[in-house]
């Protein structure tokens, strides 16, 4: 059985470096105000949503603000929910 390697400082770094991290949505604008939302959810959906988070190095916040940008800019997410809600 052979011993695993020593990972050097400088090559951990360029692992992390190297590493693709989401980008962050654009925060609102200055004359914009700031709501509180906050939601009931099933559990398997928070499970869901804490995995997905975590397997991109991001919050649950950010993923759920990127959700919701895409509802509001992109018209195939759209009809995407329409279908989903004609579906309950």
């Amino acid at each position: 059985m052979s011993t695993p390697k020593k990972v050097s400082a400088l090559a951990r770094l360029a692992e992390i470096t190297a590493t693709p991290h989401p980008v962050a949505p654009a925060p609102p604008s200055p004359n914009e105000s700031i709501v509180r939302y906050t939601a009931e959810i099933p559990k398997h959906l928070h499970r869901e949503l804490k995995v997905f988070a975590m397997d991109h190095d991001t919050s649950t916040y950010a993923v759920t603000k990127s959700l919701l940008a895409l509802l509001a800019e992109d018209e195939d997410v759209r009809r995407k929910v329409v279908e989903v809600l004609g579906r309950e």
